[in-house]
């Protein structure tokens, strides 16, 4: 997930006491990988897309 203020802890740290792993990114990273894909409009789901496609391809560390 990206890094959102503080609206993200809540729930990383509830998924990672259920035993999912996370991964919590810095928006410029996030930011970058989608320039690198020309992507240039920015809504909810084009951002979930991109996340999940930066997790599927390259390693992140958890």
């Amino acid at each position: 997930m990206e890094a959102t203020g503080v609206y993200h802890q809540v729930i990383a740290h509830y998924l990672y006491s259920q035993g999912y792993a996370v991964c919590v990114m810095q928006s410029g990273r996030v930011t970058r990988y989608a320039q690198s894909l020309d992507q240039t409009s920015k809504t909810d789901a084009l951002e979930s897309k991109i996340l999940s496609m930066l997790g599927l391809e390259r390693t992140i560390r958890l």
